[in-house]
């Protein structure tokens, strides 16, 4: 939650400097990447807080290199979640063959 709330500072406090911006979008990539799918659903209110703060820097950020990565992190945030919400199905069939004498 640290992490999280020091990269929002960086992005929404309007940071001057586009490279301090790409880089708190770079630590938020990480953390998404490295953490455990268990972890991630295990904190939903940071989990959506991430989101919400990526969809609004990909959105409104004025330098087009972080609104990219923003969007790319965003994509990757929102297939574990979809994953989560909605897991494949898996339909399997069985087959008996009886035998006649």
């Amino acid at each position: 939650q640290e992490i999280v709330g020091q990269c929002e500072n960086c992005l929404l406090g309007g940071d001057p400097a586009s490279f301090v911006r790409n880089a708190a979008v770079q630590v938020l990539a990480g953390f998404i990447e490295v953490q455990d799918r268990g972890v991630l659903y295990g904190m939903e209110r940071e989990t959506l807080m991430i989101y919400r703060l990526l969809k609004r820097v990909g959105v409104e950020d004025l330098d087009e290199g972080v609104r990219l990565k923003a969007l790319q992190t965003l994509a990757v945030l929102s297939d574990i979640v979809k994953g989560f919400m909605f897991p494949k199905q898996r339909i399997t069939r069985e087959v008996k063959i009886l035998e006649h004498f």
